[in-house]
């Protein structure tokens, strides 16, 4: 199997409310992203709420903070960090793809953005986020072609 270039990625997201995501990545027009790691953990938040990741179109019109309001446009859920972000720090983060988190959550496999599409995360309805947190993730380009 042929890995095209990989990359990592990094992102701070702000404090933000319950339904308000902020973008993990974005994958070029021409080529999907297979993500082989997706992580998040806290900051500066205090704040016990859990993380939802979805993809969302590169079309999708956004605030001027950057982020975007989930109950406005059309998304596609993958997955949700089933853990109190609160508890969460570099050294002992939420993982979704990679070796995943102690108990219930975490895929252990791979999640792939398809071209032009946005990952993004955003905070379920039971917390705001009053604070920083990061998501970490590593991914490899893979190239969009007619055959199978």
């Amino acid at each position: 199997m042929a890995f095209g270039k990989f990359n990592y990625y990094r992102s701070l997201s702000p404090a933000v409310d319950t339904a308000f995501a902020y973008p993990v990545l974005a994958a070029p027009a021409d080529k999907a992203i297979a993500l082989t790691q997706l992580a998040v953990y806290n900051i500066t938040n205090t704040a016990g709420g859990e993380i939802m990741f979805a993809i969302i179109p590169s079309s999708s019109p956004n605030s001027t903070q950057g982020t975007y309001d989930m109950s406005a446009i059309s998304f596609f859920p993958i997955g949700m960090a089933n853990a109190a972000l609160s508890n969460s720090t570099q050294v002992q983060p939420l993982v979704l793809v990679g070796v995943p988190t102690k108990g219930p959550g975490g895929t252990g496999g791979q999640i792939v953005i398809p071209p032009a599409g946005i990952l993004v995360g955003f905070p379920t309805a039971t917390a705001n986020l009053n604070g920083t947190i990061e998501y970490s993730a590593i991914g490899y380009e893979c190239s969009i072609k007619d055959d199978y």
